[in-house]
């Protein structure tokens, strides 16, 4: 099957052409080698580096499984390789250091604000401390997939949320001190 241009009332985007060449066929990489190839849009230079293009050498997966990948096939002669931390060990790793650390779970202001976070409706069904360390390690996670500028969070937003919010970044510095450790000892725990 080759790659075409959908027949539609309405122009198709770019990518969700190269979408639907990507789906012709199992050989889908080579099939979008030579969509690009015979696409008019582009320029000759172009279409030379697409050609230069050696399919068999580009890496796929999630950005954990290319870190684990690169770390591993990178690593110092004579070093074990890092094992990375699964999401279970990771969120015990936050109920333990972030919110069992300083008895963080049973503060008021972190429980109403993590509520606000956990339900619209204020409902406390399933709301207990491993709902709020695992709203804590997502929070986490958003930090850096976002790129937030954490430095100003806990001075932000509503002043009744301050507390609340200095605290998550106790919970998070706990955290990550806990994961550096981790880190140094071979152990790569995911940001994100």
């Amino acid at each position: 099957m080759a790659c075409r241009l959908e027949e539609s009332s309405r122009r198709p985007s770019r990518r969700r052409q190269l979408r639907n060449c990507g789906r012709a066929s199992s050989a889908g990489g080579f099939k979008i080698i030579d969509f690009l190839k015979s696409d008019p849009l582009l320029t000759a230079q172009q279409k030379a580096f697409v050609d230069s293009v050696d399919i068999n050498q580009v890496r796929t997966g999630t950005v954990d499984s290319l870190c684990e990948q690169l770390l591993r096939e990178f690593r110092a002669p004579g070093t074990q390789p890092p094992a990375l931390i699964d999401e279970y060990v990771s969120g015990t790793l936050m109920l333990r250091e972030g919110m069992f650390g300083n008895q963080r779970h049973k503060d008021a202001d972190l429980d109403a604000f993590l509520l606000g976070l956990h339900s619209d409706s204020g409902s406390r069904y399933n709301f207990h401390a491993g709902t709020k360390a695992k709203i804590v390690k997502q929070l986490w996670e958003r930090r850096f997939q976002d790129q937030v500028d954490w430095s100003t969070f806990p001075a932000s937003g509503p002043v009744a949320s301050r507390p609340a919010r200095t605290l998550v970044a106790e919970a998070h510095e706990a955290y990550g001190d806990r994961a550096t450790v981790c880190r140094a000892r071979g152990f790569l725990v995911a940001r994100g």
